[in-house]
């Protein structure tokens, strides 16, 4: 199950898995005493669970499934199958809207970007070559007002994509730990880091990457 708190401040989107008895994903808007509104196989859903919910800067709402990734546009729900064979990407593991519209997901086999009308594949050869084994359903993305995403994995540290370059930031460059739990942004844009042996901070700069090592504080 996952939710997404709505813009209104007391109802929520609420993503969950199909029971046994139909065996279909559910989203529901929920207000803490009626469910508002409610989408499922009849609107287009053809998973059996939603993994990741997201909110983009126009006010639209992503899910993501095993299968597919959906855009709810004011009542409309449009679905965006990943392949055509199902299994090039995998399952999705979570979901993040850049402010340029791209959509980012952390997949079974990497990272992937739909523009819109795509769907782009970033593997281990382009990102990192542990990354399948980083790829983590707690996964973390986020992205800073340089333009830069970042993206928390499990046992491989931070990666960040700007440019079209990614980086990888690792114990190496001053983090606490590689696998990391929470990132967050503070009002002057620099980046906090939570990792299994504690916490980091990297000073905001229009360079997601220079030769200064150990670089998180």
């Amino acid at each position: 199950t996952c939710m997404l708190l709505d813009r209104d401040g007391r109802s929520v989107w609420v993503g969950y898995n199909g029971d046994m008895l139909n065996d279909l994903a559910c989203i529901v808007h929920f207000d803490g005493y009626t469910v508002k509104k409610r989408f499922n196989k009849t609107d287009g859903l053809t998973a059996n669970r939603i993994t990741a919910i997201a909110r983009d800067s126009s006010e639209n709402i992503w899910f993501a499934s095993d299968n597919e990734v959906a855009v709810l546009r004011d009542t409309k729900l449009t679905t965006y199958f990943k392949d055509s064979d199902g299994g090039k990407f995998g399952a999705c593991k979570a979901l993040f809207v850049d402010r340029s519209g791209s959509v980012w997901s952390y997949f079974d086999n990497g990272i992937a970007q739909f523009d819109g009308s795509s769907w782009k594949l970033f593997d281990s050869v382009a990102v990192s070559p542990d990354l399948p084994y980083a790829m983590s359903s707690q996964a973390h993305i986020i992205q800073d007002k340089s333009g830069t995403v970042w993206f928390g994995t499990e046992g491989s540290g931070l990666l960040a994509y700007k440019d079209n370059r990614w980086y990888q930031f690792t114990t190496c460059d001053g983090l606490p730990g590689n696998t990391i739990h929470g990132c967050a942004l503070d009002n002057k844009d620099n980046l906090w880091v939570l990792t299994e042996h504690g916490i980091a901070m990297r000073k905001f700069d229009e360079n997601a990457h220079n030769n200064i090592r150990r670089n998180f504080i």
